[in-house]
């Protein structure tokens, strides 16, 4: 009898754990190889409020394919590195950079939630160029010149969904080269104003904590309680930890911590032990309770993404 009550003591617990404690741990995934036929080792992540559709995905900038050539992630002999070839001769646009490109172009067009906002990382100067001649005249990237690319974090936002009112960016004092970008539009269908926070956020043993703290404090420097504040990038850290940072930068200023982590269903990165893990967050804060938000599944991307994440399960 005491077993069957203590159990089901567990198991009470274990049902109102959040999401985020549940999905986010990471687990042995191996050396990969060719078995990875995805053009980066972040897969995108991404949600809906209302009628607003959004994603995130750090690219792989080709800049930084040294990291999968030591093949600490064991993905050297992926896809990553097979389609590492220029698209025509004396060009420096690669094919896999041409696929990332594609699948861009398939979240902004996807038939049952188009995104209006996209915020990309790790974005080369080649994609930039791409994206610059691709992308029709109303969807309009911040920054829109090359010279102020700065890490490679890119917005991309619809001008027939929103108005401009404001963008900032800041640098991280532990490491300048990592960025903070806020940008403020208004939905024209509704006035609703939003706030989309995007970082790629230093990691490691010695930068992964006052980064954090960094992050939680400039965001909450400029939060409006009005506003629906969505907060999304690659973290090097999975949610929990920056769940409580917010806490702490929300408890010194006297007010309630508003962000909720959107739970991503599947992993998002293979880290450098050849683990799945969740790595690349969405925090929202939404003050209107009818209004409701929730994050995307891997179906709602494209082809390619919904193949990947089935690898993953498969090894889970």
């Amino acid at each position: 009898m005491r077993l069957i009550m203590l159990l089901s003591v567990l198991f009470s617990m274990v049902s109102y754990l959040p999401a985020k404690e549940i999905s986010s741990v990471t687990y042995p995934v191996g050396e990969l190889g060719e078995q990875w036929k995805f053009p980066s080792d972040h897969l995108p992540v991404g949600g809906s409020v209302g009628n607003i559709h959004f994603a995130m995905w750090n690219i792989l900038d080709t800049d930084y394919l040294n990291y999968i050539v030591s093949n600490s992630q064991g993905l050297r002999d992926s896809l990553i590195m097979e389609l590492n070839i220029p698209v025509k001769q004396g060009s420096l646009f690669t094919e896999r950079e041409a696929l990332v490109v594609t699948s861009i172009h398939q979240m902004i067009n996807h038939e049952s939630i188009p995104r209006s906002l996209l915020a990309l990382q790790e974005t080369g100067t080649e994609v930039f160029k791409k994206l610059q001649e691709t992308l029709p005249s109303h969807l309009k990237m911040i920054p829109s010149r090359i010279e102020d690319l700065m890490h490679g974090d890119i917005f991309i936002y619809d001008d027939n969904v929103f108005d401009f009112v404001d963008f900032t960016y800041s640098h991280y004092k532990v490491n300048p080269g990592n960025t903070m970008m806020a940008l403020t539009l208004v939905e024209k269908n509704t006035g609703m104003v939003y706030r989309f926070f995007q970082s790629h956020v230093p990691g490691g043993p010695i930068n992964s904590d006052p980064a954090r703290e960094e992050m939680a404090n400039t965001l909450f420097n400029t939060f409006d309680p009005t506003m629906i504040t969505i907060v999304m990038g690659d973290m090097n850290r999975s949610p929990d930890f920056f769940l409580k940072n917010f806490e702490n930068a929300a408890k010194s200023r006297g007010i309630s911590q508003p962000f909720k982590n959107m739970p991503i269903s599947y992993p998002t990165h293979i880290n450098t032990h050849c683990e799945a893990s969740w790595i690349d967050n969405i925090f929202i804060a939404n003050p209107h309770k009818n209004i409701h938000s929730q994050a995307s599944d891997a179906n709602s991307f494209f082809d390619e993404l919904k193949n990947t994440v089935e690898l993953l399960e498969k090894l889970k």
